[in-house]
């Protein structure tokens, strides 16, 4: 078997995160055949973006989700689709992922689970309200996104 994971990382102390994903053997040895060289690398608008979780899908393409920054001032939940090797699937989207607004400045996906009949899956999330000051009634919303498992 292979371990696959999923986070965030940059290579350079000037660069900003990037969604991350590695693949292990089952002897902790790195994979150099998923992505590219053993890392699979996803940057949605040059500004910080992370992922949380992952499932793997009944035909080995792996979902990646977390939060995508598309502009310095958003943040929206990132879903990653990458083939069973670890590259962008763009039969999902042109570039293998797509952002969702929850509502918020500052929306994150935490978790993905699959359906037993492996035809959805469901993202909990946050619409969240970001750092700026508001009012002392605002608070980060929980999101419930429910997507039928892409073909």
């Amino acid at each position: 078997y292979n371990l696959v994971t999923t986070g965030y990382g940059r290579q350079t102390e000037t660069e900003t995160t990037d969604l991350v994903s590695l693949q292990l053997s089952s002897a902790g040895v790195l994979d150099t055949t998923w992505g590219t060289n053993g890392l699979v690398r996803i940057d949605v608008g040059t500004f910080g973006d992370n992922s949380r979780r992952l499932v793997v899908l009944p035909d080995r393409r792996v979902m990646l989700v977390g939060g995508g920054r598309p502009t310095s001032t958003n943040v929206d939940g990132l879903v990653a689709l990458l083939t069973a090797d670890g590259k962008p699937d763009t039969t999902f989207s042109a570039t293998g992922w797509k952002t969702f607004n929850l509502g918020g400045p500052a929306d994150f996906l935490w978790s993905v689970a699959l359906s037993p009949d492996n035809k959805t899956v469901a993202l909990a999330g946050i619409n969240g309200v970001g750092t700026a000051p508001t009012p002392p009634s605002a608070n980060d919303d929980a999101s419930l996104l429910i997507l039928p498992v892409p073909q």
